[in-house]
């Protein structure tokens, strides 16, 4: 028992606060306030540092004026390093003598920070992904638990909660509803229905019994606890009034009828004094 309560509390707390919780802050906070593998101040600080690697590589091997550097800086933050790579394609070309002087290296090393900041930003980019669908997976961890709460509240409704209060059997209305319903068979088509019982009643009659019989259907469907004896025997009742095969002459159904009020009466208040006094309360 201890255990069965321990897991019950652990399935809420983990499986459904929690998840709540996390969609409410994730409503009421910004994408600022999430954690991101890369944050802008080092994304930021890596570009820039490519950018001055760039721009002192350019001044000293290519003496780029100021507004030439100026021009280059922009086409860094677009991604554009030409200037390195020509530089790089000369030295490769001579690679011992560029080692020793040193530009070969740097511009390898500006590659490398080049591609660490193409990483950067791929992240990033990840990073944004994940934030635009973090509401999204957020419902959908907390959807199985809904479901299953949903699941268990339907069956403690119908099971428990649909036998005892109230609201038992679908509740007053419901029952008094019924309770006229079971009234139309027991009311005469016509005079000739005694003399033979099995003579078609008139149009009218039958619509008001097809009427009748539908609600009590929806009513052992919909109000009766669900997969109970009561209502699988409500269930078969209402197929013998049905009759779909014709066997049965009006005095059969009749018998159906009362044997209905006889079971079913006192249970969900059919005698009168139940529902008189639910009425009066």
């Amino acid at each position: 028992m201890k255990e069965a309560k321990e897991t019950v509390i652990g399935f809420w707390n983990g499986w459904v606060v929690e998840p709540i919780v996390g969609i409410l802050n994730t409503v009421r906070g910004s994408p600022d306030d999430s954690p991101m593998v890369v944050s802008k101040e080092g994304l930021h600080s890596d570009m820039d540092s490519l950018e001055r690697m760039v721009l002192s590589l350019a001044s000293e091997k290519l003496n780029y004026t100021a507004e030439q550097l100026e021009d280059l800086s922009l086409a860094v933050r677009q991604g554009d390093l030409t200037p390195v790579l020509r530089i790089y394609e000369q030295d490769i070309k001579s690679p011992l003598s560029s080692v020793v002087r040193g530009s070969l290296v740097r511009s390898l090393l500006i590659q490398i920070q080049k591609t660490k900041v193409d990483v950067d930003l791929a992240l990033t980019g990840i990073d944004r992904l994940l934030q635009s669908q973090q509401l999204t997976f957020a419902f959908v961890g907390v959807a199985p638990s809904l479901a299953i709460l949903y699941a268990f509240g339907g069956w403690f409704r119908s099971t428990l909660l649909g036998v005892s209060g109230k609201g038992r059997f679908g509740g007053l209305g419901r029952r008094e509803s019924t309770l006229i319903a079971m009234r139309i068979p027991e009311t005469p088509g016509s005079d000739s229905d005694a003399e033979s019982p099995r003579m078609t009643p008139p149009p009218l009659t039958q619509g008001l019994l097809l009427l009748s019989v539908t609600h009590l259907r929806s009513y052992a469907m919909e109000c009766l606890p669900a997969r109970s004896n009561l209502q699988q025997a409500f269930l078969e009742d209402v197929e013998d009034l049905e009759d779909p095969s014709g066997k049965l002459s009006r005095e059969d159904q009749l018998r159906v009828v009362d044997r209905m009020w006889r079971n079913y009466g006192r249970l969900l208040g059919w005698d009168g004094d139940a529902i008189g006094y639910e009425t009066g309360s």
